[in-house]
């Protein structure tokens, strides 16, 4: 997707549409567009249904064309790769399924406080 074809859906002319992305996210169009793919891609990677995908299918389904350049845009606005911001995902729900278990376990009483509190 380019800026003429954004052009021809809105009815207005690029150079109108670069100059108010600026003014507004202080970008030009290529960066911004990139930042809604990555954003889009985020939002995949939270989704449950999307964790069967690879990371190279994801950065295809937002609209990159290569996994080089989803991997190098990914990482220049969050700062992270692909892989590892994945990573941190599962790595968050399993704590955090972990974490629940574990909320579970130290509200049930132990024989020692059950002493204490005779």
């Amino acid at each position: 997707m380019g800026l003429n074809f954004v052009q021809d859906g809105l009815g207005i002319h690029s150079r109108y549409l670069s100059q108010i992305i600026h003014e507004i996210y202080g970008m030009n169009f290529p960066q911004f567009l990139n930042n809604l793919r990555v954003q889009e891609a985020i939002r995949l990677f939270q989704e449950k249904d999307s964790q069967h995908y690879s990371i190279e299918g994801i950065g295809k389904q937002v609209g990159f064309q290569s996994k080089s350049t989803f991997h190098t845009a990914f990482k220049k606005i969050t700062g992270v790769t692909p892989s590892y911001f994945r990573d941190g995902i599962k790595r968050m729900r399993k704590t955090s399924t972990e974490g629940s278990f574990l909320k579970k376990e130290k509200a049930r009483p132990t024989k020692q406080s059950e002493r204490s509190s005779c």
